[in-house]
């Protein structure tokens, strides 16, 4: 009897407790689940950024749009064109040729006509991983004919 009793109880030792194996396959399930916690939260954040973020380049642009809209029309394009603009707390994806979020375009009117501006500004920015954009268009016109310091007309479309 007594060696039947042995072979049911071979292999504990008898002081209770977790194997070695169970040990591993316990810490292997709370890393994985670590990880997949931080990359969630990691997510959670970018995506909770990308509102805060668009509002700071939409704020930024329209000051450069009331910038443009003091400006007398002669001096918008020589002013603006091509100019880039900084913008708080967002940073330019790598390799933006002025290190600047912020570009400003200025196309003249239909067949050279200088009476009137297309104005585009765009912010690009990185977002973890992922470059984001805004753009906004307006026109900028000199509808009174002025040549001084006279502030442009500014509509958006």
């Amino acid at each position: 009897m007594d060696g039947a009793k042995t072979s049911r109880t071979r292999g504990r030792s008898g002081t209770g407790g977790f194997t070695l194996l169970e040990t591993l396959l316990a810490g292997f399930v709370l890393a994985v689940s670590a990880v997949a916690l931080a990359s969630t939260l990691a997510q959670s954040k970018r995506l909770a950024d990308r509102p805060r973020d668009e509002m700071v380049a939409r704020g930024a642009m329209q000051s450069v749009f009331a910038e443009i809209a003091a400006t007398p029309f002669p001096q918008v394009a020589p002013t603006y064109e091509n100019a880039g603009f900084a913008v708080p707390g967002l940073r330019a994806p790598p390799g933006d040729a002025d290190g600047l979020p912020g570009e400003v375009r200025v196309e003249y009117g239909p067949y050279g006509n200088t009476s009137f501006y297309t104005v585009t500004l765009r912010v690009r920015w990185m977002n973890g991983a992922q470059v984001r954009t805004v753009e906004s268009v307006r026109f900028v016109s000199n509808v009174r004919g002025d040549t001084g310091a006279v502030p442009p007309l500014v509509g958006t479309y």
